[in-house]
């Protein structure tokens, strides 16, 4: 599969684009300078809703879904004032800065993806505490309403029950195994072996699928070609869940009442996974409609990190430099704060390296920090326009100021 992707209508509109979303920067940092202001931020709500309209048009929802976030994180903002105004802000500044880049990538051919942006989505659903997104939700949305649309089919076997509970032993004793580490891959061989048994066991199809899915994902862990992450071993561990409600319930009611969130989860591993010699995995992408896999979980690390690595590379590269323009300015004011004979001069003259350094900091991602320098060199402004010297308050303040 190419990895280029025909964004072509993007050239025509990518200069409105990058307008647009620095417009909406502007008003975002203008509100948060004068600690609030319904003007500039429901300027700001109202370029991330164009922003959102556009990309839209274009059928870029990946970058659709960006800018939606945002703006919901803007009228959150406006809605509730300071409460959380910190972290909204500079969440916000952060998707920004992130839906720049993601354009430019999308320019030459990236495939539009939410699974690229699924850090940033959550962090901007996190401030305003909205339920995270997951990766299969964004993955295969359409494939929950195609599982629960299923009709039981099958006859359920009145002996699963007792099967169940006779294998549940060693199936914990295989998740324990997973779970330390001591002996992973025959862990995983003792999960397969006894969801198979339980797949053999059950009458309907909509119990034998998660087994057979469960099986698949747990022999291909064993393999290598599924990481044995935190996530991939909670998913076999809920896996249990659904063994002791067949023995309290019986299988007619668990098939009537799936887990569907399970299985498409189960799913998501499958889906990103490379079938290889494996004919089960290949069999289960025919049957759910998988084989038409837009990514696998290596090529989505890879990817992720083609749209996170520069700025995080030029975080480092500028590091040391960073540093050591905040270190100087930090001196300057130490030095004024304890010579309490010096001239206000030097205190002025730390503005533009401040400025300049607030401006370097958000080139680079780093909202929060370069809020709080702007902040900084704005009331040593108005101290100069007062004619005025600064307060106990100031002086407290000003020595914080760090890359933390």
């Amino acid at each position: 599969m190419s990895d280029v992707q025909d964004n072509s209508a993007l050239k025509w509109i990518k200069g409105e684009l990058d307008s647009t979303i620095d417009s909406a920067r502007r008003s975002l940092e203008g509100y948060v300078e004068r600690d609030g202001g319904g003007e500039q931020i429901d300027d700001c709500i109202a370029k991330l809703h164009q922003i959102y309209g556009t990309l839209s048009m274009v059928q870029l929802f990946g970058a659709a879904l960006l800018a939606e976030e945002m703006e919901l994180v803007a009228g959150a903002l406006r809605d509730a004032g300071s409460r959380k105004g910190d972290a909204a802000a500079e969440a916000l500044m952060l998707g920004l800065v992130q839906l720049s880049a993601y354009l430019e990538k999308l320019e030459i051919g990236a495939r539009d993806l939410p699974l690229y942006l699924l850090p940033t989505l959550n962090e901007l659903r996190a401030v305003r505490d909205a339920p995270l997104f997951s990766e299969v939700a964004l993955y295969a949305p359409e494939l929950e309403q195609k599982l629960a649309s299923d009709p039981v089919t099958g006859k359920a076997s009145i002996s699963l029950p007792a099967l169940a509970r006779r294998v549940r032993h060693p199936f914990h004793k295989g998740l324990l195994d997973l779970y330390r580490e001591r002996d992973a891959v025959t862990g995983l061989k003792n999960i397969a072996k006894v969801f198979n048994l339980l797949e053999a066991g059950s009458g309907t199809d909509q119990v034998r699928r998660l087994f057979t899915v469960g099986k698949a994902v747990a022999a291909t862990m064993g393999e290598g070609n599924i990481g044995t992450g935190v996530a991939t071993k909670r998913l076999l561990g809920r896996i249990d869940e659904e063994i002791k409600r067949i023995i309290d319930d019986g299988e007619q009611v668990v098939a009537e009442a799936p887990n569907n969130g399970l299985l498409k989860s189960l799913l998501y591993y499958i889906a990103c996974s490379e079938a290889g010699d494996n004919p089960l995995i290949a069999q289960l992408k025919v049957d759910f409609e998988l084989e038409n896999t837009p990514i696998t979980q290596s090529e989505l690390e890879r990817e992720r990190s083609r749209f996170t690595a520069p700025g995080q590379e030029l975080v480092e590269s500028l590091h040391a430099a960073i540093s050591g323009d905040l270190t100087s300015i930090k001196d300057g004011l130490d030095l004024f704060i304890r010579d309490e004979s010096a001239d206000q001069d030097r205190l002025f003259s730390l503005v533009q390296p401040m400025h300049k350094l607030a401006d370097t900091l958000g080139m680079v991602g780093q909202g929060g920090l370069r809020l709080r320098l702007k902040r900084q060199a704005d009331r040593i402004n108005e101290i100069k326009s007062a004619e005025t010297s600064p307060s106990e308050q100031d002086l407290m303040l000003w020595p914080g100021i760090s890359c933390s």
